[in-house]
């Protein structure tokens, strides 16, 4: 992750990871990188739904504009 967002130039706080499986909460979670978990389709959602999560991706959008407004 460190080198992903190095080579991209950015700080790990302007990054946000969406996934939909437990291994890429917990993979951006050991990279210090915000997690939003995608619901829509996904076998893990039960335990998505806990965190940060987006039900459609539509609403990549509106995270990502109220991501960058923090």
């Amino acid at each position: 992750v460190d080198m992903a967002v190095g080579k991209m130039g950015v700080c790990k706080e302007n990054v946000i990871s969406i996934g939909d499986s437990l291994v890429d909460k917990q993979m951006s979670d050991n990279g210090g990188i915000r997690f939003y978990g995608a619901i829509w389709d996904s076998k893990d959602k039960d335990v998505l739904c806990n965190g940060d999560s987006i039900s459609s991706p539509l609403e990549i959008i509106s995270v990502m504009f109220n991501h960058k407004e923090q």
